[in-house]
């Protein structure tokens, strides 16, 4: 679907649960948008498809201590690691 019915169907959505609406706009545009878009066939077959399944769910974290939600400034950082990823960092409160 293209963006501008994407937008409406959420804006139905939201009559009903904004939470839902904001949980669907996070998954679709974070969550599966970006790797539809710009995924090698690999990422497609990982992370993608899963996804478009419900098996996987696409996440982000913008906030920091010292930078809020200036992504400019955010430190931390993620470094892959047998068996997964290893973040430095630290989050608010």
């Amino acid at each position: 679907m293209n963006l501008l019915s994407f937008c409406l169907a959420l804006t139905e959505i939201a009559r009903g649960s904004v939470s839902l609406a904001g949980c669907a706009a996070m998954q679709s545009l974070m969550g599966t948008d970006f790797l539809h878009r710009l995924g090698n066939a690999d990422v497609l077959e990982r992370l993608f498809k899963p996804a478009l399944r419900g098996e996987k769910i696409g996440a982000i974290c913008m906030t920091e201590p010292d930078a809020g939600s200036d992504l400019d400034g955010i430190a931390t950082a993620a470094r892959k690691v047998d068996g997964g990823y290893l973040l430095s960092g630290r989050r608010p409160g």
